[in-house]
């Protein structure tokens, strides 16, 4: 499709936009009378929206079918681009001959063309006018007109493909003004033809190089638009000559048109290409190879890999592999034997989108044996990238047969792909010699295992305390249990399978651990053995069951800490319960503010250090009441706490202010 045709096409959805965004002005049918009264009041229209430009709009639709009405209309505008009329004026009238303009507008247009004033707005009415005094009127004016004139008119005959216009042009190639004469190689490149080609060969070998640069790139731009156009031969033969000459700066932008093409004769130059020493080209047309998408090129660009340097081979792995195609992988699998460590890397990571089963065992190679910090976390992320089925059990089967250090590796790989069905295998690592392989067991449990598992889980957790040096493991444990346990729907029923089995625990660093456990899944039935474990005759236990209390998650441990307070004489056991209880006492809940500030006042009645006081000091400085404020009066005075307090009550005071200041409002 040519310009002109574009412009006519573009010209009616213009119309029909007129129609739709136009709706106060009603189907009407003007008259002669109408189109110059109209027109007179048009002249000193400086961009403003208003009914008179509109109504002119309607005016223009109805010469769509009105050849005589539209003649009328034309003479008379043509009239009025003569008159005194502003300039803003008369560039909407052109914006109007571009729609219904004839060579009758082209001595009017013609003469404005000469006035740099008004170059611009008679291009524009001339654009899609194909009348031939129009192009005449462009190339007539061409030859007298200012350089600034000269870049809009041959702008536009480039676009229009004015053939006629070809030797002007050639001519301007010489313009001292650089502007001018890369406008009209640019427009030579747009008309194309014999003429034009011959005009670009010309310069293409003058020994001004930006003469010759400018012809190039036209050149090249004409290449592009016959490729569009279906004409390949004649584009390659352009290609061929810009990628065989000494424009460096063109050659890459050469290589990619012979590649848009995308036949066996572009493939036959890309292959050739890898075979030459510019480096720039090479990592081109490798990066570019995706470009080709039958099977006889991916066999074509496999066949290069081992000839290529190293850096080259790499570019190519990743470029094969983003072809998506699975016939790739031996080959690429090939260069894992390559002395290069780029190489290698590029092969692991396009493994984790090319791979399958029989890749995980290399991968697992690879983290097992390299030497290189990269290349082992370039196989660890390509094995949690993997997909496919079976990848997962490979995965297993690996993990099994590994090193420790490896296993814990693939323990965690199994954790980050949500690996549901190594389950079974990451409980017999639970039960591993090894801590380490231990410990990522219990963290991949508790991501990966649910409420069935969690009497195995608490059975594995349980016989670490038989073995020696297992600290580590069993607090991971305690973790994947609590994590595990919460996993149940049922909140209420979460701490069952923990509370039997501590019921019929006797060893000590056992107990602590299940009260941990409890601690951490804090349900209603998880407080009460906690709160028994207070009396309890160990020291261990009555420790730990205070500190899981005093981390409680809310309000219901609050009393139980209150009693530690009111009945327990070991200091320690006050520190935490004081703590805890202070911490409880300041979470968001249903209670009245006056029962909320009774706790504070009762905590104050336990705080022994400044620092004690000080916390309950904070938080009764959240509470904006008077109340609160008549609480912390007698410790302004206290040489100890006397800053905090006063800041306390400041902070109380501003948040009244606010609070009545909101109701006001």
């Amino acid at each position: 499709m040519n310009n002109v045709k574009k412009y006519h096409i573009f010209a009616i959805i213009l119309l029909l936009i007129f129609c739709f965004l136009v709706p106060d002005i009603k189907a009407a049918t003007f008259t002669n009378q109408d189109v110059d009264k109209q027109l007179e009041a048009l002249k000193k229209y400086e961009y403003q929206i208003g009914t008179n430009a509109r109504t002119i709009e309607a005016i223009i639709r109805q010469c769509q079918n009105q050849s005589e009405f539209k003649q009328y209309v034309e003479q008379q505008m043509l009239k009025f681009l003569e008159s005194d009329a502003t300039i803003a004026a008369k560039q909407f009238i052109c914006k109007q001959l571009w729609i219904i303009g004839t060579q009758r507008s082209v001595p009017t247009l013609h003469k404005m063309l000469e006035d740099e004033k008004t170059v611009e707005m008679a291009c524009y009415a001339l654009r899609s006018n194909n009348s031939a005094e129009a192009g005449r009127a462009l190339r007539q004016a061409l030859e007298s007109v200012a350089d600034n004139s000269k870049v809009i008119i041959i702008n536009l005959l480039g676009e229009r493909r004015d053939e006629q216009s070809v030797p002007i042009l050639s001519n301007l190639l010489l313009s001292d003004n650089e502007i001018v004469s890369e406008s009209a190689a640019a427009a030579l490149g747009k008309i194309g033809g014999v003429s034009a080609i011959k005009a670009l060969d010309k310069f293409c070998s003058s020994n001004n190089p930006k003469i010759k640069a400018v012809a190039t790139e036209a050149k090249l731009r004409y290449a592009d638009l016959l490729v569009l156009q279906g004409r390949n031969t004649k584009a390659m033969s352009i290609y061929d000559e810009i990628l065989n000459s000494d424009q460096k700066l063109f050659r890459r932008s050469a290589l990619l048109g012979i590649m848009s093409i995308g036949d066996r004769q572009a493939l036959s130059r890309v292959i050739s290409i890898l075979y030459g020493d510019d480096q720039m080209l090479k990592h081109t047309a490798i990066a570019n190879s995706h470009r080709f998408k039958t099977s006889h090129a991916t066999k074509e660009f496999v066949a290069q890999l081992p000839r290529l340097q190293a850096d080259e081979q790499s570019l190519l792995i990743y470029a094969l592999a983003d072809r998506g195609d699975v016939s790739v992988r031996p080959a690429i699998t090939k260069m894992l034997d390559s002395p290069c460590s780029e190489v290698r890397q590029a092969v692991l990571k396009t493994l984790g989108d090319i791979g399958d089963t029989s890749s995980v065992k290399l991968l697992c190679k690879a983290v097992s044996d390299s030497q290189s910090t990269e290349e082992k976390n370039t196989a660890l992320v390509s094995l949690r990238r993997m997909s496919g089925t079976g990848v997962d059990i490979a995965i297993i089967e690996a993990m099994k047969k590994a090193e420790p250090l490896t296993r814990v590796e693939l323990i965690k790989v199994l954790g980050d792909r949500r690996a549901i069905n190594s389950v079974a295998a990451l409980l017999d690592e639970a039960s591993n010699s090894n801590n380490d392989v231990c410990k990522a067991a219990f963290r991949t449990l508790g991501k990966l295992a649910g409420e069935k598992e969690l009497p195995i889980l608490l059975e594995r957790f349980l016989s670490l305390f038989g073995r020696d040096h297992a600290a580590e493991c069993r607090t991971e444990a305690e973790r994947a249990i609590i994590a595990v346990a919460n996993k149940i729907n049922e909140e209420n029923l979460r701490a069952d399978k923990v509370l039997v089995v501590l019921e019929n625990e006797r060893r000590i660093p056992a107990k602590c651990s299940l009260l941990r456990i409890l601690g951490g899944i804090a349900n209603e039935k998880a407080l009460k053995p906690l709160q028994l474990a207070i009396d309890d005759e160990d020291e261990q236990v009555r420790d730990t069951a205070i500190r899981e209390l005093a981390a409680w998650p809310n309000a219901k441990a609050i009393n139980i800490l209150l009693g530690v307070l009111e009945k327990h004489g070991n200091e320690s056991y006050r520190i935490l319960a004081f703590r805890g209880y202070v911490r409880l006492v300041g979470l968001p809940s249903d209670r009245s503010v006056e029962e909320t500030l009774a706790m504070y006042e009762k905590a104050l009645k336990f705080a022994k250090r400044p620092e004690e006081k000080i916390r309950v000091l904070s938080g009764l400085s959240n509470i904006a009441s008077p109340l609160a404020i008549k609480i912390i009066e007698p410790y302004l005075t206290d040489e100890t706490v006397a800053s905090e307090a006063v800041i306390a009550k400041d902070k109380i005071i501003n948040q009244i202010k606010q609070a009545n200041k909101k109701q006001q409002e």
